[in-house]
């Protein structure tokens, strides 16, 4: 039975004809779904790495909150495992001493690759300091992914960060990464490595030193999921590790999920939106054959930005749902994967964890899962029997995992629900007192508070609203 509190999702139950997401008569429908009744189970469980779920702490996005005095606590709220610190481009012309980046040092150089736009344009500083605050608010349960300048600086001033990290501000130094995306034909990234051998070669050196100034740190070299946009991924990651070995093979591999939906999103759209994670996952699973043995890390995930055309689905509310999903399936189908973390926590647009504007509804989304994860020792898919599809894929749109902590410790699911079908689940294998937000995907919802909300006690069944996250805690 299920017992419910809270605002109601309303005309969004009302039953129709079809099982699928096309079955929204516009963008803006929120009626006509059929209720759907599936059976639920739990499948075969694997032991969960400690902090698996974290997030970007970047200097592009944390430059919009210079003035916030909240932003650790902020960051505490979302319950991240791991905080890649400084994150991104930026990492690559990061000056820590300075806390912030040096000016793009191929201005203006020419060939195929354009340079890009980093550089130092806002005077924001972005310290250890800042990064220790946020460390402290979340009581030490996030630990930092240390994201190291190999191209604009040297090794020696990285250590030097480092044990100031540690010394001065009791920062555990245990993820170390070297670099951000040199497979992008960037005109720097090309001038400092031309090849992904030449890459390889710092990554031995580094490696080795690394190991010698911080025993059992474990660091990471930027790895390719090969993509067309880019003819520098293919071939990447074996090109490096070919001379990356022996004491200086690197202990990890990173890896960078950013698919693309470039195009207006209608009601129409939504299955193949939510079809994108599916197929990206087993991209990013086909990638790490390349290194087998070696653990992934998957540093940034995430929908790609570089859509600026009408309805931009990283502007509404099925991008919540499309990063929920991509986690759970990224957890599901990369056995290799070691830590997920989400591609930022602040910035100006719906697809950042925070905007100006507070949570957003991707925000919460990363809080409800990172909060399910943490401390959890074992995870496991939740397995569905029927239920609807995503359209001509056929993928279930249904989607779930389930996180247990200690050898009888309590139990958090996450459900995401990706179709316009009130669905009725068994609920015996993880029930107990749930949270649940729904809302319509092709809309911008500003803030997590702007969602449906309803909440209660789930024991023989839940029902799952259409387009909606759920929560789940036994």
């Amino acid at each position: 039975m299920l017992r419910t509190s809270g605002r109601l999702l309303g005309a969004a139950l009302v039953a129709g004809t079809c099982l699928a997401a096309t079955c929204l008569a516009g963008a803006g429908a929120a009626q006509a779904r059929a209720d759907a009744t599936v059976t639920a189970s739990l499948g075969a469980s694997r032991a969960v790495p400690p902090g698996y779920f974290g997030i970007n702490y970047d200097y592009g996005g944390a430059a919009v909150y210079a003035k916030d005095r909240s932003v650790a606590q902020q960051i505490a709220a979302l319950a991240p495992g791991t905080l890649r610190w400084p994150a991104g481009t930026g990492a690559n012309y990061f000056q820590w001493q300075n806390g912030y980046p040096v000016a793009d040092p191929a201005a203006g150089a020419k060939g195929s690759c354009a340079p890009p736009a980093e550089s130092q344009t806002d005077g924001f500083q972005f310290t250890l300091g800042d990064l220790a605050a946020a460390v402290r608010a979340a009581r030490g349960t996030a630990t930092p992914v240390f994201d190291l300048n190999v191209m604009t600086a040297s090794l020696a001033s990285q250590i030097d960060m480092l044990r100031t990290a540690q010394d001065r501000y009791g920062l555990p130094v245990r993820y170390v990464e070297l670099g951000n995306e040199f497979y992008l034909c960037n005109a720097d990234y090309v001038a400092a490595f031309p090849t992904a051998q030449d890459y390889g070669t710092t990554v031995a050196a580094d490696v080795k030193a690394l190991h010698r100034a911080f025993p059992g740190v474990r660091v990471a070299a930027v790895g390719a999921v090969p993509s067309v946009s880019s003819g520098r991924t293919q071939g990447w990651t074996s090109g490096l590790l070919s001379v990356a070995t022996g004491a200086g093979k690197p202990d990890a591999i990173t890896l960078h999920d950013h698919p693309e939906f470039n195009q207006t999103l209608t009601a129409a759209g939504l299955p193949a939106l939510f079809a994108i994670p599916y197929s990206s996952a087993e991209n990013v699973a086909t990638a790490t054959r390349q290194f087998p043995g070696t653990p992934a890390w998957i540093t940034e995930y995430g929908l790609s930005l570089h859509f600026g055309g009408a309805n931009a689905p990283q502007l509404t509310y099925a991008n919540a749902l499309f990063e929920s999903e991509a986690a759970i399936l990224l957890a599901q189908q990369v056995s290799a994967a070691t830590l997920i973390n989400y591609w930022s926590a602040f910035g100006p647009s719906l697809n950042y964890a925070y905007t100006a504007s507070g949570l957003t509804p991707a925000g919460l989304a990363m809080q409800w899962l990172d909060q399910a994860a943490r401390g959890a020792t074992r995870e496991a898919p939740v397995v569905f029997s029927g239920g609807p599809v995503l359209g001509a894929t056929g993928d279930p749109a249904l989607v779930g995992e389930s996180f247990r902590s200690g050898f009888a410790g309590g139990q958090s699911t996450m459900l995401i629900n990706l179709s316009g079908s009130t669905v009725t689940i068994g609920a015996a294998a993880f029930g107990g007192g749930y949270r649940q937000v729904s809302g319509d995907p092709t809309r911008e919802i500003g803030t997590a508070s702007g969602l449906s909300t309803t909440s209660g006690y789930a024991d023989r069944t839940i029902t799952l609203a259409p387009y909606s996250m759920t929560v789940i805690k036994g």
